[in-house]
Formats: C-alpha cells, sequence, structure tokens
C-alpha cells in the first residue's frame, strides 16, 4: 500500500469546557483534521488537538511537522508487514521521526482507520493478537466532572449515573484548597455510593512533603485511584500510600516513563493517547505497562470524536481492563456536526462492528 497524499485543515470548537488543575473553564479548542488518501484511492481521517499547556507543541508546531513529513516522506510504500501488524507499522512510524506528539497522533488514527478498513475489520480487532483474550468486548465508562459548587457537582453526577456511568472523576487542585475540595469528594460519593468507583485527579500540584498525609485523607473517599498527586520525578519517592496512585502527565517523558514503571509506586498508567504520540503508541505503552503489573486505565484530553473514536478502540484492543475508562465528560464536542459515537451505549465502551474506526459522516467547527 502506497499512501501517496494527505492533506488538513484547521478547525476551532470555540467555547469547548476545559478542566484542569481543579478549574473549569470555557476555551477555544483548536486542532486539525488530518485526510490520508492511497494509492487504491481509499480516504481515512485523523484528528490532531494539541494541549500545548502539557504536552508544549501548539497548533503551529502540528502543521510544521505535518508539513516536513508530508515532503520528506510522501508518497511512501508501506512495508508489507505494517499492512497487518500493528509493531511492524509502529516501526515505520518511529523511522518517520515526528516531532509533534498531536500530529503523530492524527497520523497513527488514520492509518489505524485506513488498514483496519482494508482488512473489513474495527481498529480493536486489527490490534489483537492471538493471546489476548476472546469473547464480546465491553467495557465501563468513567466521567469527568467539571469543578464546581458541590450541588452543581451532585446534578452532573446525577446525569451521568442515570446515563449509565458506573465511575466518576474528580479533579482537585492545590494542597491549600483541600477543605473545599473535600466537600466536593464528599456530595459526589454521597451520589455515588458504596458501590460505584470515584477516582481523583491533583494534576501533580501537590508538594511531596504534603501530599503523603493529604493521600491518607483521601482514603475515607475509597478512591479507585489518584493520578498524578505530585509531578515528575516525586512519583518515584510517594512511597508506601493508602490509596492507588496513578501516573499521567508524568508518562511523557520516555526516560521517565521507564523509571516509574520499574519503580512500583504506580499500580495504575493513565495514558492519553494524543499526548503519547497516538493510539498505536498508546497501545504498545498499555501492553509493556501490564506486563510490568501496571494497569493501564485510558482517558482523553478534550479532544473532538476522531481522537476519541481511536481511543475507545485502543482501549477495546486491551479488554478486559480493571478500571473504566475515562473517556468521556459530563459536556463534549456540541460544536461539530457528528452522530453519536457507536462505540458508546448506556455509559459503555462496546464494539461498534464497523471496520475501522466506525466514525459516523462528520463536520467540523469552522
Amino acid at each position: 500500500m502506497i499512501i501517496r497524499h494527505a492533506e488538513w485543515s484547521p478547525y476551532v470548537d470555540p467555547a469547548r469546557r476545559i478542566a484542569t488543575r481543579g478549574e473549569s473553564a470555557r476555551e477555544p479548542r483548536r486542532g486539525l483534521v488530518l485526510r490520508l488518501e492511497n494509492d487504491d484511492g481509499d480516504l481515512a481521517w485523523g484528528e490532531a488537538t494539541p494541549f500545548p499547556a502539557i504536552t508544549g507543541d501548539g497548533l503551529d508546531d502540528v502543521e510544521t511537522s505535518l508539513e516536513r513529513w508530508a515532503a520528506t516522506w510522501l508518497p511512501v510504500r508501506l512495508p508489507s508487514e505494517a499492512v497487518s501488524d500493528p509493531t511492524a507499522l509502529l516501526e515505520t512510524l518511529d523511522a518517520w521521526n515526528l516531532r509533534s506528539m498531536a500530529a503523530r497522533s492524527a497520523i497513527e488514527t488514520a492509518l489505524l482507520d485506513m488498514l483496519s478498513r482494508r482488512q473489513k475489520l474495527a481498529a480493536h480487532q486489527w490490534l489483537r493478537t492471538p493471546d489476548d483474550a476472546a469473547g464480546p468486548v465491553e467495557l465501563q465508562l468513567s466521567g469527568l466532572l467539571f469543578p464546581d459548587e458541590p450541588a452543581a457537582m451532585e446534578r452532573q453526577a446525577k446525569d451521568l449515573l442515570d446515563r449509565g456511568f458506573t465511575s466518576l472523576k474528580v479533579k482537585m487542585g492545590l494542597a491549600d484548597r483541600f477543605e473545599s475540595d473535600r466537600m466536593r469528594l464528599e456530595a459526589v460519593r454521597r451520589i455515588l455510593g458504596a458501590d460505584r468507583g470515584l477516582r481523583i485527579d491533583v494534576n501533580g500540584q501537590w508538594q511531596l512533603i504534603e501530599a503523603r498525609a493529604l493521600l491518607a485523607r483521601l482514603a475515607a473517599y475509597d478512591p479507585e485511584f489518584v493520578e498524578e498527586p505530585v509531578a515528575g520525578k516525586n512519583l518515584l519517592e510517594v512511597g508506601d500510600s493508602p490509596v492507588a496512585i496513578a501516573a499521567d502527565e508524568s508518562l511523557l517523558d520516555d526516560d521517565l516513563r521507564k523509571k516509574i514503571f520499574q519503580a512500583g509506586t504506580c499500580s495504575v498508567a493513565v495514558l492519553k493517547p494524543t499526548w503519547l504520540g497516538g493510539p498505536l503508541a498508546a497501545w504498545r505503552i498499555a501492553r509493556k505497562a501490564r506486563a510490568l503489573g501496571i494497569e493501564p486505565a485510558f482517558s482523553h484530553a478534550f479532544e473532538g470524536p476522531i481522537a476519541t473514536a481511536a481511543a475507545m478502540e485502543v482501549a477495546l484492543s486491551m479488554a478486559p481492563l480493571r478500571w473504566p475508562c475515562g473517556l468521556w465528560s459530563f459536556e463534549t464536542w456540541p460544536a461539530w456536526k457528528i452522530a453519536p459515537l457507536p462505540q458508546i451505549s448506556h455509559g459503555r465502551i462496546v464494539s461498534a462492528d464497523r471496520p475501522g474506526l466506525g466514525v459516523p459522516h462528520f463536520e467540523p467547527p469552522k
């Protein structure tokens, strides 16, 4: 197969609701929609929606990376083994050496869609190996709650539970806000009851010296896990914790990721494919984590529907998963003209029984 042409166009989601570091705001979400075409005229789409505050690559970096890739490599014949083997395809992608992870993610997404549709397989089926568990594929979802007053978060929680979600996620702020954040946790845990999951995300904002005591206090809320209570190398020094700890942003650094996986302080790896280089890159990291006894948990970074569908397909390829996937939120992408993703059903991710990513016809916001 020859990838003979690529083109991309920008999109702007004008008022996407974002939650990070215990705060919530509406802001423009900017990205690119990529279209690849092969020598048979087959088309496939990818999406690059960078998160500069975390990953450092902005939209200009994405476009520059795509321009260099297209000028250097296209048209390009994929090795025959890469057409049917994800590991071989990853070797090709690594050789292209794209600097922007969001740009690489767009290319990976489009190739995953194109190659799995070529074999008339859903993307998650194309990714599964002979050693993977067989049988029906279905995953639970964890819904993100946007930081707000406790009463408003209770309403969000009730809405998501009514839609079939079995786990909810709450973001926390700096340590000096712990008491006000604790009121939010109490409100959400009250709605959840004892039989549904609660996860907590600190986004690496606590200092190591205060994190140990605060983690002990969080044990009262019986969280599934706490994401990034401290940042970077401090994750290696947390020591014994009364609650499970998950690595997230710190996994973007290749060397640090290897140390975190070997240290044993984190039992969960939260994987956002766009940040890691795409669905195939996340698939590779998930398999390495699981081989070391660290359970992957897939999550979004407020992308559009194409990247979200790709993340869901990767998650399905790793089923069964211990933890619900953080691939949905109270608000999604109202500015896009698109039917509901076929992978979503009553608060669960299911096999869409459609080839490729299964993304319905769409029109991105201009």
